[in-house]
């Protein structure tokens, strides 16, 4: 990961995860209204669905669940006891008419060979750093919001489910966990990151996103989205919400900070 802060303290606590607060709609709600189609209306909407536990399963291994024991989390032993259980209580983010999230997942570089912004590579990599990269036409800041998303999960993990405007033969299924540092090896990125094994240019071992039609067509099946093969944006899953995160606690906070956008008719939410 190339970061410049501790993003835990930084963001998660300074934020103050509660009833009154909740980052996921002040981060996905904004990563959805920078990432409209020109001339059309962002639609996002926000569902709490249960996934069977034979499914959810398929996506944890033992080295998974060693890494999320040795982890910083909360409470490192609450996927083995969910796992006892017949589902796997997921939160689903969803948005429509956006252009999900652009560039090349395959290329390990901030910028792409024409120049313009690899958005996947810095959406997954660069975390409260890339200030340089930053669009400043959009909203947000230096890059912690992403993780919004996983620290709203009681394992502060989350899956990206995202099909590009123009190019929808290009969809991308990949994961990020914020482990935090490791007591048993120093050397582990304290973010860790879901998909297929590859390697970087300099030979490091990195995540690379699942991209077979049929894999993805049983992830959309498997975690209930509502996305079509053929529709733009992205579906981020967070498994394990926190119980502070109700449907209540969404409305109310997304009524604080966006109403003028909600009254206006700039989404639909």
């Amino acid at each position: 990961s190339k970061t410049t802060n501790d993003v835990y303290k930084d963001f998660y606590q300074s934020q103050e995860l509660t009833e009154k607060s909740t980052p996921i709609i002040d981060e996905g709600l904004q990563n959805s209204i920078d990432a409209k189609i020109e001339n059309q209306i962002p639609k996002i909407k926000i569902s709490h669905v249960k996934i069977p536990k034979e499914f959810f399963n398929k996506f944890i291994t033992d080295d998974f669940m060693d890494w999320n024991k040795d982890s910083m989390i909360i409470d490192s032993y609450v996927l083995e006891h969910q796992l006892k259980k017949d589902y796997v209580d997921c939160l689903l983010f969803e948005d429509f008419n956006t252009t999900g999230v652009k560039g090349n997942p395959d290329i390990f570089k901030t910028r792409l060979e024409d120049g313009s912004r690899n958005d996947f590579h810095i959406f997954l990599y660069y975390v409260g750093a890339p200030a340089a990269e930053k669009d400043k036409s959009k909203g947000g800041s230096v890059g912690v919001g992403r993780l919004a998303f996983a620290f709203s999960s009681k394992i502060n993990t989350f899956f990206m489910y995202t099909n590009q405007e123009g190019n929808l033969e290009k969809s991308h299924f990949i994961g990020l966990s914020n482990f935090g540092k490791s007591k048993k090896n120093a050397s582990y990125d304290s973010i860790a990151r879901y998909g297929n094994e590859g390697k970087s240019p300099k030979g490091f071992e990195i995540a690379e996103s699942i991209k077979s039609k049929d894999e993805l067509k049983k992830i959309r099946e498997g975690f209930k989205l509502t996305r079509q093969a053929s529709e733009a944006g992205t579906s981020m899953i967070v498994p394990l919400p926190r119980e502070e995160i109700t449907y209540d606690s969404l409305i109310v906070n997304a009524i604080n900070r966006y109403r003028y956008g909600i009254y206006h008719g700039h989404f639909e939410l």
